[in-house]
């Protein structure tokens, strides 16, 4: 796809819907946003790993509601020059911020790495969940620790190290070929998507994601779907959430899945697997 068809400016921060739900809109200012109200994860405080007015990642989704990526990391040895937020800014905002709603008496469910990018992608990820995972024992016992990533850097030990101190680890995998799935995600020019692959398969009992969209890409056609399933069974997620938009895109090419033909999606998976499904 063109990137220039996809330009569209999206509001900024934390938007209320017309239920009243509170959602994450564009990009966030500071490391710590919300609670907002996620389909998936409840009353959910969103922690974020990427610097304020930058989105940071190793694709470009024309979907995200963070917008376009503005910067691609490849190599670590590049991020010396970065300006990475400090460990002890974030852990101390985060601490504050749970302060305040233990004060308030409000309860979240959830504390959900995301954001402006790609979380796996902040270097010092493992002492950064070692200290957070203190305060949540403390503070909120009862909320979840969980991290949405795209999977590209699981081959790395150390984050593999880092994801298991979190609760629930969600990777996403929306499409079953590696045409559709550059389309659709628009990795990095040296991105492989079998070793992709084969990382999300090695890695044990994760959440998968899907995003499902028509319009300008649609991986909703039943080709599509077929490979999915298989690369869906080979991994054998704990659950697989699936889903489509519910907040503005940057490309105006693209349009909701309906709800009935992600239930038929979310059938054909339980007809041919083992796995448990949740439609969003």
């Amino acid at each position: 796809m063109n990137q220039e068809t996809f330009r569209k400016p999206l509001k900024q921060g934390i938007q209320i819907d017309a239920r009243g739900r509170a959602k994450v809109s564009g990009l966030q200012h500071e490391s710590v946003f919300g609670p907002v109200d996620s389909r998936r994860f409840g009353c959910s405080l969103g922690v974020n790993l990427i610097p304020p007015e930058k989105k940071v990642c190793t694709f470009d989704c024309p979907y995200c509601e963070c917008g376009r990526t503005d910067l691609y990391l490849q190599e670590e040895g590049g991020w010396d020059s970065f300006d990475w937020p400090r460990i002890a800014d974030i852990v101390g905002h985060v601490s504050q911020t749970l302060e305040s709603l233990n004060r308030a008496r409000n309860q979240i469910d959830t504390i959900t790495f995301a954001g402006n990018g790609e979380p796996t992608l902040y270097p010092d990820l493992l002492p950064l969940i070692e200290n957070l995972t203190r305060i949540r024992s403390e503070q909120f016992p009862t909320a979840r620790l969980v991290i949405l990533t795209n999977g590209t850097r699981l081959k790395h030990r150390s984050v593999r190290r880092a994801l298991r101190l979190f609760d629930e680890v969600c990777i996403k995998l929306d499409a079953g070929t590696e045409s559709m799935y550059r389309r659709i995600n628009q990795p990095l020019p040296d991105f492989r998507f079998d070793a992709l692959i084969e990382s999300i398969v090695g890695y044990s009992k994760p959440v998968i994601q899907s995003m499902f969209v028509n319009g300008s890409i649609d991986n909703t056609i039943e080709e599509e779907v077929n490979h999915w399933i298989h690369l869906i069974d080979r991994a054998s997620p704990k659950r697989l959430d699936i889903f489509s938009l519910d907040r503005s895109s940057p490309d105006p090419g693209l349009t909701e899945v309906p709800r009935s033909t992600l239930e038929l999606i979310a059938q054909k998976v339980r007809d041919q697997t083992r796995i448990n499904v949740c439609v969003y």
